[in-house]
This record gives structure tokens, sequence and C-alpha cells, in this order.
């Protein structure tokens, strides 16, 4: 859980709610975060370590939002290589360490 933390930056506390905002590359962190409990989990963590009883709100950094339309252009990936993707063994272990599952797959242009 904390490899998803590491795309969050806490962003704001007030009335006991810690906000954590996501940059572009952790939209995907964010996603997972906020499913399967997540959340509840990682407020579970800062209590017991921290002695905090905090909400947890996650939020995606707009003022990246643009570099997407900008700077990164994506493709929908054929049915094979997504395929590929999924079987691949290095995928499946960190997907069963999660217990994630696959939302999307977008593959980048390089240059």
């Amino acid at each position: 859980m904390s490899g998803l933390l590491s795309f969050a930056m806490p962003t704001g506390l007030e009335n006991d709610c810690l906000t954590l905002s996501f940059d572009l590359p952790g939209k995907a962190a964010k996603k997972m975060c906020e499913s399967n409990g997540r959340k509840e989990q990682i407020q579970s963590v800062l209590k017991e370590y921290l002695g905090l009883d905090l909400e947890l709100k996650f939020e995606l950094d707009s003022s990246e939002t643009g570099q997407l339309k900008e700077g990164l252009k994506t493709a929908a990936v054929n049915r094979e290589k997504r395929n590929q993707i999924i079987n691949d063994p290095a995928v499946k272990m960190v997907l069963a360490g999660l217990s994630a599952t696959i939302t999307g797959i977008e593959e980048r242009e390089k240059g």
C-alpha cells in the first residue's frame, strides 16, 4: 500500500480530514487507494501507528491535468498486446499482492 501512497502528497489538513493529492502519473494509484477498502486500511494504519483518527480525501492535482492533452498521447492497446500484458507473471504478481484489478491499459507514444 505504501507504493500507492508514494504518488501522493499531503496538501491539506482541516477538521481532522487529511487531503492527499496525486499527480497525473499517480491517477491509477489514486483509483486503487479509493477501492477495495484501502482508504479505510490507510486510516486504520494512521490511527494505529500515529494515534491520529483522520478522515482521508484523495484528489487529482488539477495543475497537471492539462499535461495529458498537451504532452502525452495515448492509444488503445490492441487485444493481443492487452492479453500479453495481463498474462505477464510480474503483472500478475503485482495485481495479486495489491488485491487489484486492471481498470485500463494505455500505451504512451515515445518521443
